[in-house]
Formats: C-alpha cells, sequence, structure tokens
C-alpha cells in the first residue's frame, strides 16, 4: 500500500487448469457502490485512490469461452464413451519441478464431482523388459501431488484411482500417463581447463557460507539454493540466491541452520541443476572435547574430556548420559571435567555421552563412546599343565564393597569324561590368593577349564572358560588304565573282572587285554578287545605263569595297526527280548492290591525262567527329579540313598552309550520346565525309543512339590509331554514312577500366595495377592480382614471386606500403628470359607511433610501458586519459570516478595485445559522442585461415553459444559481410526433431553477413538479426553457356552451382515496347545422360536484342562472377518485326581510311601524298583518291568479305565 494506490496479487484458483479471468471489485467503506475492472493478470494496482480512507476489495475468477469442440460421434457411441469418461480423473499434466522431481496435477471426475474423495497415486517404474515397479504409492486429499528421487532417461509410469474419503475404498476407474526425464545441459561453461566446483565452509555453528562460480554470459532470470540435513528424509528447502552482477565468483550465507549438524547442498538454475552437490557440516555449539574412558573396572568407569572451545565466564555444568544395550538412558551432572560412573554391571558395553549447560543454554553432546566393563572373575589367573594332573593357580575377584561372602567353583570337562570339581585351596602366605589341582588325569588330552565367582550364593558372572591340553607321556601311548582290576584263576582260563577308568562314563571306552607266559619274554603276545567289563582267557597250560596286562582306549584313538592273530571278546549271544508286543501301546493300568499280588507272582516265575541279558541297544530319556530339602518340613534322608542308587543304576549297571540321562536335585519349578525344554530341543531327540521319569518328593495325588515351594500339578506335568514339540515322540511310551511323602506343605496350594502391601499414603494401603492353585479363580471370592494390634498384642477388627478380584484397597489408617492382614479365599455363590488362609503384618510410618508449590486458583487463562520463603534466603531474587508438560516456550516472570514467609504469586496468559510445569528458582538454582498444574478447561463437554457399540454404528452421548454452554450453536465429534480421522457436526439442540451422536459406515473389529469440541460464537471450545473402543467382530450373535467335566457346549444366533441377503455358514474347531483336537459339527435348532438357533458339542474331552476354541463366519464361500477366538476350559471332575494321562501311551504308577521319620517304610516304592531291576534283569530297561504289570491293558481300553496305578505302604508290605 503507498499513500494513493494499492497493489494487488493473488493465485489462480486451486485445482484449476485452464485459461481463467479476473474481476477486481473496489469500494469506500462508507459508500455503497462497488468500482469494477477486468484482467488476465494475477496482479492488479488501484491508483489515485483518497489518502486515509478505508476500502472494500474483493476479486472473482471465471473460465474464458474455449474454442468449439469437434465434431462429436454419433448419439449412442457419445454417450457411452462420455459415462466412461466420467469416472476416472481428468486432465493428467506433469511438469518437472527439478532434475529429480515431478509435479503431478489432475481434474477430479466429472461423475463424482460432489463426493468427498482422496486420490491413489501409484508410480510405477517401467524397464526394457516392460516389467512394472512400484517405488512410490501416495494418498493425496488434493488434485496434485509431488514425486521425488527420480532417474533421468528413465520410464515411469503414474497411475491414479479416485478413492472415496471416509473409507479408502476405490471409486470409478484409473487414469494413466507415462513419462521421462531428459538429461539437460547446464548453462554454465568452465571459466578454466579445470571444472568449476561448489564450496561451502561452516564459519559458525548456524550458519554456512557457500562460494560457486558463475560466468557473466548466458546468466538465467533465477538461482536458487537446495539445502537439508543428511540424515533427514524431510523435502529440501530452498532459498534464492542474489548475483554480483559484476563478479564471476558468487557468496551467499545460509542461516538458521542447527549446530553440528550435515547438510545437503545443491545449486539450481531454474529448474536444471548445475555444479555438484556438497556435505558440510555446522560447526558445534558449546561441545565438550575429547571426551575418553580413563579407567575402566567392572563396578566404574572414569571418564575426563577437554571444555569446550568457546568458553564463558562462570562454569559449565555438564550432563553425562549413559546406557546398555536394551535400558533406559541414565544421567549425571558435574560441574568438573573428571567423573567416575559407579554401580555398573559388569561384562557390559556402556554408550556415553557428555554435553555442556551454562544458565539454559544447552550445548551439541560429543560423539558417543563405547566402553566394554570387564568381567569380576578371578585376577591374574595361572594354569599349569603337565603330564596327568592341571594345578590353577589366581588372585581374589574384584567384586562390589558390600559383597558378605565369596567362593569359587572349579571344575575340569571333556567330551568323554564326566565333569572333575576341583577343591579350592586359600594359600594366603604363597604367591597367589587361591590353588586348586587335578590329579589322575588322561595324558595328551583336551580339557576345558570353567572357573564361577560365587558372591552371597549366587553366581555372579558369566564363567571364565579356558582350553587346556595335558602333555604327552611317552610311556603310556594313547592308553589309560582301568579300577579295580581282579583275576579269578582256573585249571585251564584266567577271569578278568575291571571297573571304568576315573572320571569317565560307562560304555565309553575300549578295553585291550594282552597275554603271553612268562617263562617266554619273545614269545608272541596274544590281544583281545571288549566293550564290557569281564573277559575270561581260555585255553591255557595249566601250572604256568602268565603275564597279563589290562589297558583302556577311546574307541578310535589309536592308530590303525596290521592285522595280527587276536581274539575278539564276543558279547553273549542272545535272542532280543521283546520288550513292548508289536503294534500294542502302553497304557495306563489299574488294579486292585489282590490283583497286584497275583501280577508280581507271575512276573518274579516268568523272570527267573528268562536268560540274563547283558546289554541294550535301544536308547532312552530318563529324567530323574529328587527334593529332600525344603524350608517349610523335614529333610528326607532317604531320598539321598533314593538319588544315589538311581544313580548307580541308569550311569554304572545299566550304562547304555547314547542314553540320555538328566537329573534335578532339590531343583525349582523353572528349573523342571527349562530342563524339559531343553531335551526337546534337541535334534536327535526322535531317536530315542521311550521317557523315563523318576519323581521322589513331597506331594500328593494333585501334584509334586518344588524346593522353591510352588505345586507342578500332574496335569501340568503331563501337558509339557504331550504337546507339539513331541509331536513325533507321541507313540513311544512314557512312564512316570512317582513316590510323594504327604507333609503339611500341600496345603500351600489352598492359601492365597504372594501377599504384597504397598502403601500409597500414610492413610491408605493397596493389598494384592495371587488365587490358590488348587481352586478355580473363577468360582472364588475374597474376605479381607483388618486387626489393629495395641501394645497389649489385643486384636481390634477394623474392617471386614469381600473382594471379588484378588486384590482391595484398605483407607482411613493411623500412622505408626500396627495392623494385620488376613485373607480367606470363599466361594464366591454360598460365601463359605475354603481352603486357608494368609496373613501378614505391616506398619505406616510417618512421612514429614515436604515444603513444594500449592495451587490457590486456577481458571481457563491463569493459575495463582502459593509457596513458603525460608527466613535464610529471604535477602535473595526469586524467579517462578513455567513451562508446557508436552513442551514450548518457558515464562520466566520475577517474583514479588512480601512481608513474611507465606507467599503467592499469579502466572497469567495461559493456555486452557493445558497441564504446566513450574519451578521456584534463585538465579539457576532450584528453591522449590517443579510441580505440575493444570488450568481449567474452556466450553469442554462433560461425560462423554459410549451408549451403544455395533459392528457398523457407534452411537456417543455427553452432557454440556459445566459453565458458559448457553449461546453454543453446535457440537463437533470427531472420530479416529487406524485409516481415518472424521468430523460429524451435530446440532446444540438435544433430543429427548441428550445430547447424543450416531455414527454410522464403521468397520467391524476396528479400533475407534472419539472426542467432542462444542463451538460458540464461532470460537471452538477444549475438547473431551479420547474415548476408545473397538466396534465387534462380524461373528455369532448371543454366545453362550456352557461346560461340563468332559464336554464343551456352544449356542448362538445368526451373525449381522451388511447385506441380509447373504448366505452365512458357520465352522468351529477345539485346540489343545498349537494341536487340532476335533472339528465341530454344528446343528440347527428345528423350534419355532428358540432362544439359540445353532448349537456345537465337543464331548469326550480332559477334565480340568483349557482349550481354545475357534469360530469362523463363512459369508458367500468366503471367511467375512477374523476368527473369534477364546479359551475355553472344562471343569474339574473333583472324583478324578491329576494322575489321570493325556494319551494311551502314559504308564503312571503312584505311591505316597515316603516318609520323614524313622519309623516308615524309607521309600520302598522307587528303592525296591531299582534292586529288582538291578538283582534280576542287570540291564534289561524298565519297560520290562511295566510289561508284566500291564498284561490287562486291552481289557481296559476297551472299559476306557484311566485309573492310575496306586500302590499305598499302608495297605501291603510286600515289595515290587
Amino acid at each position: 500500500m503507498g499513500a494513493t494506490e494499492i497493489l494487488l496479487t493473488w493465485g489462480p484458483p486451486q485445482g484449476v487448469r485452464g485459461l481463467m479471468s479476473y474481476e477486481v471489485e473496489w469500494k469506500k467503506k462508507t459508500e455503497s457502490e462497488w468500482t469494477k475492472a477486468l484482467t488476465k493478470d494475477h496482479r492488479y494496482l488501484l491508483k489515485d485512490l483518497p489518502a486515509d480512507t478505508d476500502f472494500d476489495i474483493k476479486v472473482s475468477a471465471y473460465e474464458r469461452a474455449r474454442k468449439p469442440p469437434p465434431p462429436t460421434p454419433p448419439e449412442e457411441e457419445k454417450e457411452e464413451q462420455e459415462e466412461e469418461k466420467s469416472q476416472y480423473p481428468q486432465d493428467i499434466h506433469v511438469n518437472e519441478r527439478s532434475q529429480d522431481e515431478l509435479e503431478v496435477t489432475w481434474h477430479p471426475p466429472k461423475a463424482f464431482q460432489n463426493s468427498n474423495l482422496n486420490y491413489l497415486v501409484n508410480c510405477y517404474k517401467v524397464d526394457e523388459q516392460k516389467i512394472h515397479t512400484k517405488i512410490h504409492e501416495v494418498i493425496a486429499d488434493t488434485t496434485k501431488c509431488v514425486l521425488d528421487h527420480l532417474e533421468k532417461e528413465v520410464t515411469y509410469k503414474i497411475s491414479i484411482w479416485s478413492m472415496q474419503a471416509s473409507t479408502q475404498k476405490k471409486k470409478g476407474l484409473p487414469s494413466q500417463t507415462k513419462y521421462m526425464i531428459k538429461e539437460k545441459v547446464g548453462v554454465i561453461s568452465n571459466l578454466a581447463e579445470e571444472p568449476q566446483k561448489l564450496r561451502a565452509v561452516s564459519t559458525s555453528y548456524d550458519s554456512i557460507t557457500l562460494y560457486w562460480p558463475l560466468p557473466l554470459e548466458g546468466r538465467q532470470t533465477h538461482y536458487y539454493a537446495k539445502y537439508r540435513e543428511k540424515s533427514s528424509t524431510d523435502p529440501f528447502k530452498r532459498t534464492y540466491l542474489l548475483l554480483n552482477e559484476t563478479e564471476e565468483n558468487q557468496v551467499h550465507i545460509l542461516n538458521f541452520l542447527n549446530s553440528n549438524t550435515e547438510y545437503v547442498i545443491k545449486i539450481f538454475a531454474e529448474k536444471l541443476k548445475i555444479l555438484n552437490e556438497v556435505t558440510v557440516k555446522t560447526l558445534p555449539k558449546h561441545q565438550p572435547r575429547e571426551l575418553r574412558a580413563k579407567r575402566v573396572t567392572p563396578f566404574e568407569i572414569e571418564l575426563e574430556w577437554e571444555p569446550p572451545n568457546i568458553s564463558l565466564r562462570k562454569v559449565y555444568t555438564y550432563t553425562i548420559s549413559y546406557h546398555s544395550k536394551n535400558s533406559p538412558v541414565s544421567t549425571v551432572q558435574t560441574r568438573r571435567d573428571v567423573y567416575v560412573l559407579k554401580e555398573l554391571v559388569p561384562d557390559v558395553v556402556y554408550t556415553i555421552w557428555v554435553a555442556a549447560e551454562k544458565e539454559g543454554l544447552k550445548g551439541d553432546p560429543t560423539d558417543p563412546i563405547e566402553c566394554h566393563t570387564p568381567r569380576c572373575g578371578p585376577q591374574n589367573l595361572q594354569v599349569d599343565a603337565l603330564e596327568r594332573q592341571i594345578r590353577v593357580y589366581w588372585d581374589e575377584a574384584i567384586v562390589p564393597a558390600e559383597t558378605e561372602s565369596l567362593n569359587y567353583r572349579v571344575c575340569l570337562q571333556n567330551d568323554n569324561n564326566r565333569a572333575i570339581e576341583g577343591e579350592v585351596l586359600p594359600t594366603p602366605e604363597a604367591k597367589y590368593d587361591y590353588a586348586c589341582y587335578f590329579r589322575n588325569l588322561w595324558t595328551d588330552t583336551n580339557y576345558t577349564l570353567v572357573m564361577t565367582t560365587i558372591i552371597d550364593e549366587g553366581d555372579w558372572d558369566p564363567p571364565t572358560e579356558l582350553h587346556i591340553k595335558t602333555r604327552r607321556d611317552g610311556l603310556v601311548d594313547g592308553f589309560v588304565q582301568p579300577t579295580k582290576i581282579k583275576a579269578f584263576l582256573g585249571a585251564n582260563d584266567i577271569k578278568i573282572t575291571w571297573q571304568p577308568p576315573l572320571h569317565t562314563k560307562r560304555g565309553t571306552m575300549m578295553y585291550r587285554i594282552e597275554w603271553r607266559e612268562k617263562a617266554k619274554p619273545a614269545a608272541e603276545t596274544n590281544k583281545a578287545d571288549t566293550k564290557g567289563h569281564t573277559y575270561v582267557i581260555k585255553k591255557l597250560m595249566p601250572n604256568t605263569e602268565y603275564d597279563v596286562r589290562l589297558l583302556a582306549y577311546v574307541p578310535g584313538s589309536l592308530p590303525t595297526e596290521e592285522k595280527k592273530k587276536s581274539e575278539v571278546a564276543k558279547d553273549l549271544a542272545h535272542e532280543p527280548f521283546q520288550k513292548i508286543p508289536e503294534g500294542s501301546k502302553i497304557a495306563q493300568a489299574g488294579t486292585d492290591l489282590a490283583i497286584m499280588k497275583a501280577r508280581i507272582e507271575e512276573m518274579d516265575k516268568i523272570i527267573k525262567s528268562m536268560p540274563k541279558q547283558m546289554e541294550t541297544v535301544e536308547e532312552e530319556v530318563v529324567f530323574i527329579i529328587v527334593n529332600d530339602l525344603f524350608k517349610k518340613s523335614k529333610p528326607l534322608p532317604i531320598l539321598k540313598k533314593t538319588l544315589a542308587n538311581l544313580l548307580k543304576l541308569f550311569e554304572r549297571d545299566m550304562i547304555v552309550k547314547d542314553d540320555l540321562i538328566v537329573k534335578i536335585h532339590n531343583g525349582g519349578k523353572d528349573d523342571i520346565i527349562q530342563e524339559l525344554q531343553k531335551i526337546t530341543s534337541r535334534k536327535d531327540f526322535i531317536s530315542y525309543s521311550m521317557f523315563m521319569c523318576f519323581i521322589a518328593t513331597h506331594g500328593n495325588l494333585e501334584g509334586f512339590n518344588t524346593s522353591d515351594e510352588y505345586t507342578v500339578s500332574y496335569q501340568d506335568l503331563f501337558g509339557l509331554v504331550s504337546r507339539k514339540h513331541w509331536k513325533d515322540f507321541s507313540d513311544k511310551p512314557k512312564i512316570f514312577f512317582i513316590d510323594t511323602c504327604r507333609t503339611r506343605m500341600d496345603k500351600r496350594g489352598l492359601y492365597p500366595k504372594s501377599l504384597q502391601i504397598e502403601e500409597l499414603s500414610t492413610h491408605e494401603l493397596s493389598v494384592k495377592w495371587m488365587p490358590p492353585e488348587f481352586f478355580e479363580h473363577f468360582e472364588l471370592n475374597y474376605l479381607v480382614n483388618l486387626y489393629e494390634i495395641d501394645g497389649n498384642k489385643m486384636w481390634i477388627k477394623k474392617r471386614e471386606i469381600v473382594s471379588q478380584e484378588p486384590s482391595c484397597y484398605l483407607n482411613d489408617l493411623n500412622a505408626m500403628t500396627t495392623y494385620k492382614i488376613s485373607v480367606w479365599p470363599v466361594l464366591a455363590k454360598t460365601q463359605k470359607k475354603k481352603g486357608w488362609p494368609n496373613h501378614t503384618k505391616y506398619i505406616i510410618r510417618d512421612v514429614e511433610e515436604r515444603k513444594e508449590i500449592q495451587m490457590v486458583a486456577a481458571s481457563t487463562h491463569s493459575v495463582t501458586i502459593s509457596w513458603w520463603l525460608d527466613d535464610d534466603v529471604q535477602d535473595q531474587r526469586f524467579t517462578a519459570k513455567c513451562r508446557k508438560k508436552a513442551g514450548g516456550d518457558e515464562i520466566s516472570e520475577e517474583l514479588e516478595i512480601v512481608h513474611g514467609n507465606q507467599q503467592t504469586h499469579m502466572i497469567d496468559y495461559l493456555s486452557s485445559n493445558t497441564a504446566y510445569l513450574i519451578g521456584i528458582y534463585i538465579g539457576s538454582m532450584v528453591y522449590l522442585p517443579e510441580v505440575e498444574i493444570k488450568t481449567r478447561a474452556k466450553l469442554q463437554p462433560q461425560n462423554l461415553k459410549f451408549e451403544s457399540v455395533q459392528s457398523f454404528e457407534i452411537v456417543v452421548s455427553w452432557e454440556p459444559p459445566l459453565q458458559q454452554f448457553h449461546g453454543i450453536s453446535h457440537y463437533l465429534v470427531e472420530y479416529r481410526s487406524k485409516f481415518i480421522i472424521d468430523f460429524v457436526e451435530v446440532s446444540a439442540k438435544p433430543l429427548s433431553h441428550k445430547y447424543e451422536c450416531k455414527l454410522t459406515e464403521m468397520e467391524p473389529d476396528m479400533v475407534y477413538k472419539v472426542r467432542v469440541f462444542a463451538e460458540k460464537d464461532k470460537a471452538k471450545g477444549d475438547p473431551t479426553d479420547f474415548i476408545q473402543c473397538r466396534t465387534p467382530k462380524v461373528g455369532p450373535v448371543d454366545l453362550e457356552i456352557k461346560t461340563d467335566t468332559t464336554s464343551i457346549s456352544i449356542f448362538w444366533n445368526d451373525a449381522i451382515l451388511q447385506n441380509s441377503k447373504s448366505t452365512i455358514a458357520y465352522r468351529l474347531s477345539l485346540h489343545y496347545d498349537g494341536l487340532k483336537i476335533t472339528n465341530g459339527s454344528v446343528v440347527e435348532s428345528k423350534k419355532k422360536d428358540p432362544a439359540h438357533k445353532y448349537s456345537c458339542r465337543f464331548s469326550d474331552l480332559w477334565t480340568g484342562t483349557q482349550y481354545k476354541l475357534t469360530i469362523l463366519t463363512v459369508s458367500d464361500d468366503r471367511v467375512w472377518d477374523p476368527p473369534i477366538i477364546m479359551d475355553v476350559k472344562t471343569k474339574k471332575d473333583r472324583n478324578r485326581t491329576s494322575l489321570e494321562p493325556r494319551d494311551s501311551n502314559f504308564c503312571i504308577v503312584y505311591s505316597d510311601s515316603l516318609t520323614g521319620t524313622s519309623k516308615g517304610t524309607d521309600g520302598w516304592f522307587i528303592n525296591s524298583v531299582i534292586k529288582n531291576i538291578r538283582n534280576r534283569y542287570l540291564q534289561h530297561n524298565l519297560e520290562d518291568i511295566v510289561g508284566f504289570i500291564l498284561e490287562d491293558i486291552p481289557r481296559r481300553q476297551k472299559k476306557k479305565l484311566r485309573d492310575p496305578i496306586v500302590i499305598s505302604s499302608v495297605k501291603s508290605s510286600i515289595a515290587i
């Protein structure tokens, strides 16, 4: 605007590409007559206007007349073409914005002019074989978009689809075009023989200076620079370059950049890129220098650095940030340039960086460095390896200062050996603090030394592993010495027996026997090799002395020899014993005591008539669980004997080379489950012939107890060996021998577990617990009693609460008072107590009130705070700093101090319904910490809620604002989903005295967020908080599920579909842990008006077992919606125990013979089984015993009997 003229400029209407004319109208504000003018340009100058006068001005646009269209085709053909053409986007135009960017514009389809449309733009790269590769997919809400990062001399195909904005569904037909960006020649010629280049130099932390050549001849109209951060994906920013008309070398400065950041810079002449592309980094702002780790220990890292180059007058505050992998960032502050990070974790990689700050001015952080804290294992480790022994020396490990106990565990491992544990000897007066010796080792053998540091009875650090090899002994050439060698002399033979060498497993060694006559040392030495531990030398001369030597070696370790005359020991030739009749399955057997006695007598007769079998070739998995030590009961000394007998049986007497034997002694619940998972993860697991499990511990018919005071039910144990990981093992026998001791520990499954108290304030407690293991949680409520205990230890009941959930709140309590809290399980239907109670005591301690900022009053735009002023700082200057919690500019106001300690202050010009953080400072020091204060909401509707949520519509309701709601013109309901954001305008007049809105065209199984605005005098108020709901899947309606002990019944009505004429069908299936159990048969009711139209029943299921039910809705031969998947559990049959197996190839034999006193039978069951196996069967599999007991399997399978064998020591004194 000038004194007597006004210059108007404008752009063309959005989305219009035709030729336009413009009409400019203006008048004085005090007059009613308009003056008009026409123009084709986008600017107009109003001249000769009176000075100091107000004018009203408006500009209108209209389309110019076009040339007459070409002759039209016949009428019918013309109508078809017009109808088809009106359904796709019109007039696609492609313009080059730069050498790698295209701008695409178009007109909307004529058939959908009044629709709310978006556009799906696909860009394909077309190669020489005409293969289309999609490189861009853009959703545009206007009729133009930009495609970037394109290549020159490449053909691109651009396709544009119309879409409904609310549903994102395609409408009409697509419009397509092809385009190729041609290579263009730059306008700058070389000024010299060497090519001219763009140079960029950063002279400060927020600017970059550009130096670039530009010949005087052939200059373009406009030159501009494009730049952006190298790590960013945002579009390039553009700035026009001001040229020096008389100089060839140009200079330009880019300002307002981020410090310590790399920028990519390009120079363009119009749309053509010229010169080279450069990458330059701005200078850092107040960045510390030369960060390094001066000292690194397992628990500490000492850091040091240099201050920034540009130092301020006062001292910097340094913020040190550090974190390890997958952990949050921790920060500490210091004013020195040296700091020690403490309380770190050994053997962890830490990433560390430092930033400087001064009076709110934050500098750039240093580049991060990585430091790896060492392990806290033994120090100065020294190992000496000799021919038959290894000596280990070390000094004390570095441990935390609060450590109470420190021990070491040292063991030696070898592929053919058991682990050898060494004795740790303290040597305070020697060169090293500790020593450990391993003797009687193999010569020239590789070992692995494993050292573990144990701090406060826990493995502190990953163990230190070291590979060692003993020296070679020339006197023994690959042999080692067996143990316990005995010789029995006969008239013409010598029988030799022996045991394996030290630290070796039975069955892993071969043995060589050599003999010759003592009087003939030059005679040929006879040799024989065997795998057993007995050999008979036959056909000897009577009354003659012989030299006999016995050596052991690992199979395949001896060098090849020429074939000499030798005798090879032969194993006893017996026909293989058939353990299981072919085609049959081992099922669980059950019988009474008389039948058991008869079976045992018959078994003994058959065993005695059988030849003894020395070795079996089938491999098996043996899993041993023995727990003899518990916190709440006496130890069971007999279990130590049981464990020793089992190990002797399977590791000495019945050893097979590839048997897998896993033992858990005093293990917890997680240990047992983890070991079972390790077994199934073995690659050779399928090759084993059967799974055998011994359990000797506390327990009962429902489950057994672990050493960490948990109960493992037998159903859970059997479920672990029935899952999909055991799918290939399903036809092989699984045998369980369970011997338990009934103790008071079994009550643990009857009372609530893990009772926890959390203090919410000085007068309120939160109580939480876990449901009892032996009861279904949905059958229980909980009776919570609160007692106050006085000085005379008298209990006074203060509260009695019935809670439906395993948690409750206790309020109105007194500080420094002892309370006892008791939790009883009660039946939900009858409120009768069930099981046992759990109780604890708690005292609420006094908490000193903190002097903090308090909010006195708040409005929509201001807050008034009150704070306490100490006498010793009354002469200081105080500042209140206020900032938005979500981020933003900081407001700083100096506080006016009045007489007295209690001070008040009002902070104004704030945003409504916004949370602020307010703190009080003395200079830069914090006097009172920040507190969160929120301003009041303006015109905010109240009590927003969902009235109904259906698959295709949602009804929401709300109440008007509490204040100033008169004059509200309308409400806006905003709803969002994963794909859309839309608004619905609702009239301010309520219908039936209720404000509500119905949202239609919703998608099934979609999460929607809804909030409401109120609008008054064209000003929008604060929105409500979002409320969220998920529309139901299009599945069965009125779904009802009934469960019994062995069956599940499902009832439902037809699903709601958008098209009521669609055909509909249902598919139901039942799964257990990933394995499909069965498909259900859907039955339609024949009644006239049934409560449920369809039903499905699954029968012959396992009792007390959780299944996954899957329901598919099929409409018009396609699955309409994601399936409904829910967990359904059959009821527990109290007449059945948890010993009921899952498959027919289970065999479970149970006894409760264990006792902790000397008067009992001392675990007769498993120990008798072991004795019977060792004495009568030698190396037969345990499956042989089971085979004789289970001769009544066919009878039981026909009657579908699944009762377990139960052997009670109280009724019988016999031994199996």
